[in-house]
């Protein structure tokens, strides 16, 4: 009984650990083994945490700071966005269409899971003019695929959207981070980017790099679905700097179930005699 009860004790210990190492939120942790996220998207990265003390690289374009406000206009800002959002919401409310509401009051039917980047810059209404209940929409910083699983596995596998749409844009902060080393000291936001791989010295070109890797994990995680016919996986760019000289604010398709070939993604049965599609060649 006494070995019993030191070994229910050992296993209280070893969970209650666990679960401290597993939600611990530090400005800065040494983390030595990197082998889940490794092994689950397949880099081979010679680092553990890439972002290292370059705020001063003249590559540094920015976009990875935050916006530096005057404390006497904090309580301002609050209460306009504040008063905003309501007067907004009953905006919404008078100009509801209560009909179409009431097909999805219980059921949400969306046609595509959407995972997009945090960028406040970077909206739906930039690709859609769709009502609700059209896109399952999924955020996170730097658009990753392994750090919205649960999410994305719930709008394909349980919503059973047949598009999975993944969108990187043009000045992308958590991709710049990357690329450029960029020192965010934040241990949460670190290990949020650890995952991102890429490499070179464009930021343009890490931004689509980027993406295919998303596109990529997602082609293996959801194989089966693919080949059945059952999903199709996009990868585009949206630019809202002109970046890529296709136009400001256009939606470039960079990628569809694997295949970059722009010639390939033209003729395909989904894009075929659309003139509205960019590629990005």
């Amino acid at each position: 009984m006494f070995s019993q009860l030191q070994n229910s004790k050992i296993k209280f210990c070893s969970y209650f650990l666990t679960l401290i190492i597993l939600t611990a939120c530090t400005e800065r942790s040494d983390l030595k083994d990197n082998t889940i996220i490794e092994s689950s998207i397949g880099h081979q990265k010679s680092d553990i945490f890439r972002i290292k003390k370059s705020m001063n690289n003249p590559k540094n374009t920015g976009s990875t700071e935050g916006t530096v406000r005057d404390p006497a206009s904090i309580d301002a800002t609050i209460k306009h966005f504040l008063d905003q959002i309501l007067d907004d919401n009953h905006h919404h409310m008078r100009t509801i269409k209560k009909e179409e509401y009431k097909k999805f009051k219980n059921r949400q039917s969306p046609r595509a899971t959407v995972l997009m980047c945090s960028d406040s810059r970077v909206q739906t209404k930039a690709i859609t003019k769709m009502d609700v209940n059209d896109l399952f929409v999924v955020r996170n910083i730097g658009n990753q695929v392994i750090n919205s699983s649960g999410s994305i596995e719930f709008g394909v596998r349980f919503l059973n959207t047949p598009v999975l749409l993944i969108i990187g844009h043009s000045g992308c902060g958590a991709i710049e981070a990357v690329l450029y080393n960029v020192d965010v000291e934040n241990g949460c936001i670190e290990r949020e980017l650890e995952p991102i791989d890429v490499t070179g010295d464009s930021l343009n070109d890490a931004v689509i790099q980027n993406v295919d890797n998303q596109v990529e994990f997602a082609m293996r995680k959801f194989k089966k679905l693919v080949e059945q016919k059952k999903l199709l996986v996009v990868g585009a760019i949206y630019d809202f700097q002109d970046a890529y000289k296709k136009g400001l604010g256009i939606l470039i398709i960079v990628s569809l179930n694997g295949d970059k070939d722009p010639s390939i993604i033209l003729e395909s049965e989904y894009f075929k005699g659309n003139k509205n599609l960019v590629t990005i060649k």
